[in-house]
């Protein structure tokens, strides 16, 4: 079973030692299961992903030869239209091109 907390996506030292910053769990299965998916999609992406190195320097990944292309951005917005639909919301300008 995993464990999700929700919180600030920017929980670093400096923000720690003067503030307080809360996260709180997620605890029901199925938003886990969508954030499970959505982390899934993020880290699959080798198409704009980047590594950063032992010694602090980036480095953009490239696609291997015969892979297929996986962009992050455009599978969330196929993932969000399906879901919108599957829910009975209506189309909108927001769903072209997909």
């Amino acid at each position: 079973s995993s464990l999700f907390l929700l919180g600030s996506a920017d929980l670093m030292p400096r923000n720690l030692d003067h503030r307080i910053e809360i996260v709180a769990p997620v605890q029901d299965p199925k938003i886990q299961q969508e954030l499970r998916a959505v982390f899934d999609t993020l880290l699959g992406d080798n198409s704009s992903a980047w590594v950063l190195g032992s010694d602090g320097t980036w480095e953009r990944l490239s696609t291997p030869k015969g892979s297929r292309v996986r962009a992050t951005q455009p599978d969330l917005m196929r993932r969000a239209v399906r879901g919108r639909r599957r829910n009975g919301v209506r189309r909108s300008r927001a769903d072209t091109g997909l």
